[in-house]
């Protein structure tokens, strides 16, 4: 059902008071915003720790139009941030140290606890045109085969245990290993020695902050219905979505959707399957030939919230018009610089 989510009550007037404006670097996008009960949910799904929050006398007697008694004030509080990408890689050859990596950086073990292994194994060959997209040719020659991090379950082992997409496994028990297929084999291998991941030890090293490693994925609010390419008349024509651009099962100038980041793992575990399934809907476009609309992120604010959106539009070869909107910039930004990266991958429009 590709019907917007809420559903607009029948008693909401269809038009709204509209502010649509540039959006500013502004801090005043990092902190709290109150939302509705009906959007906890969402907002949970997000990384936002929700929690009621006390509301006046006078409020608490209301109610919203289509929704009885249910209206309550909740609190959504940031508790944990987008991770930024580190600009001005380095140019020209890379500096090795002793054990043969890039200089400046990290070495670290980590001991995988119970549970799933949950995470994917590529060269760095394989993700140069994704999370390794603005490394220099000389990073890329300098690390080799190695086993990069390529993805992350949510709350698996490998998730739990601190491990990071970007990072490379470096030795298993102590045993080095030379590349993915060598890294999953003594990975199994302990595993079925111990009948599970459970305090298997690892070695890996963490990229320098030089080196950005860029994930172009989150929870936000989209539209791809309405044909104009400006944000909708109200807040109800947005459905929350889980936004991936590229990653690790698509071309690196796809965009895909799923309902949420348990249904993108999902669609990760099927796809990566020794026979490959989709059991979860996506909805995917092409970005090749594809324009953006909006070369920096606007705001709109809609009368029945209290602080703006932000959000970009892009303009597919095909004519659809996408828009993808957040509540903090920060929160937009990954998928706003993905689309750009996936518009510039695109031969046909560089």
């Amino acid at each position: 059902d590709d019907s917007p989510t809420p559903q607009r009550p029948a008693d909401v007037p269809q038009c709204v008071t509209l502010e649509i404006k540039d959006a500013a670097e502004d801090e005043s996008t990092k902190g709290a915003v109150d939302v509705e009960d009906d959007e906890a949910d969402f907002w949970a799904q997000m990384g936002f720790a929700v929690e009621e929050a006390a509301a006046p006398a006078a409020e608490a007697s209301s109610s919203r139009p289509g929704m009885g008694k249910k209206r309550k004030s909740v609190r959504a509080s940031i508790v944990r941030s987008v991770p930024k990408a580190v600009e001005g890689a380095p140019a020209g050859s890379e500096a090795s140290d002793d054990q043969g990596m890039p200089t400046g950086g990290k070495y670290y073990t980590a001991t995988l606890p119970s549970g799933q292994f949950g995470a994917i194994l590529y060269s760095t060959k394989q993700v140069s045109k994704n999370i390794y997209y603005t490394a220099p040719p000389s990073f890329i020659e300098n690390i080799g085969n190695r086993s990069v991090v390529a993805y992350t379950s949510s709350d698996s082992g490998v998730d739990r245990a601190g491990i990071s997409v970007g990072d490379i496994l470096l030795k298993v028990e102590g045993e080095e290993v030379t590349g993915p297929k060598n890294a999953m084999g003594q990975i199994r291998k302990e595993c079925n020695s111990r009948h599970g991941f459970s305090g298997i030890n690892l070695a890996l090293w963490k990229p320098p902050p030089s080196i950005s490693v860029t994930l172009a994925e989150n929870q936000c609010m989209v539209e791809y219905h309405i044909k104009t390419t400006t944000a909708p008349a109200t807040s109800f024509d947005w459905k929350s979505k889980y936004v991936v651009v590229g990653g690790i099962v698509s071309e690196p100038n796809v965009i895909n959707m799923y309902y949420g980041k348990r249904d993108y793992d999902k669609a990760v575990s099927e796809i990566t399957a020794s026979q490959p399934r989709v059991s979860v809907k996506i909805k995917s476009w092409s970005l090749a030939g594809g324009r953006l609309l909006t070369p920096k992120p606007k705001t709109v604010h809609y009368s029945t919230k209290k602080t703006p959106w932000y959000y970009f539009v892009v303009l597919t070869q095909k004519g659809k018009a996408i828009k993808v909107a957040h509540p903090m910039l920060d929160g937009l930004k990954p998928v706003f610089e993905g689309v750009k990266r996936a518009i510039k991958h695109d031969p046909y429009t560089m």
